[in-house]
């Protein structure tokens, strides 16, 4: 089957480009049947590389099943990296809104880096659906580094609304003297 050849290729072959092409064929042919050995490879430890490429395959399927491993990887996954880049998945698709799922990130992720992303990546998607959320973040008890983030990602909105919060008295940075 053209798939395991593809895997065999991805698994054995020395050049990177090659090992990511044959990934990236793999969503061409049989999409259903490709999502498993792409979240073998982002579990893979070794994979480096590979594991972002793997996530950026599945991120531009379309279908139940590629959100579903999305979710998936975003809630079990221990490596930061492979959490980053499915963010960003969420952020470069079309369909949807990742606010309530970032939103839901938000309130049971521990890792200040990984609310860092999750911040940024509101404002990266640049509508006023994430807004509240970045309020609740400003109004919170996030570390200054999130919060500083939370109020780039409203500049970058850049919409009045996102203005108005923006300038909202509360969410002046603690360290700026009155």
């Amino acid at each position: 089957e053209a798939v395991s050849a593809l895997v065999a290729i991805a698994r054995s072959n020395d050049v990177m480009e090659v090992r990511k092409a044959a990934l990236r064929g793999m969503a061409n042919l049989h999409p259903e049947k490709a999502i498993p050995f792409y979240l073998d490879w982002t579990a893979n430890p070794n994979a480096g590389a590979l594991r972002m490429e793997a996530v950026s395959a599945i991120g531009v399927m379309n279908g139940e099943e590629a959100g579903k491993a999305l979710r998936q990887l975003l809630r079990d996954s221990p490596y930061r990296d492979v959490r980053r880049a499915v963010l960003m998945q969420y952020v470069a698709r079309q369909s949807g809104s990742p606010v309530g799922l970032i939103e839901n990130l938000l309130k049971t992720e521990k890792d200040a880096d990984m609310r860092v992303a999750a911040v940024a990546a509101l404002g990266i998607r640049g509508n006023d659906a994430g807004i509240s959320v970045l309020v609740s973040v400003l109004e919170g008890k996030d570390s200054e580094k999130v919060k500083s983030t939370a109020r780039l990602a409203l500049t970058q909105i850049g919409t009045a609304k996102a203005k108005a919060a923006l300038s909202s008295s509360a969410f002046i940075p603690s360290f700026i003297p009155d």
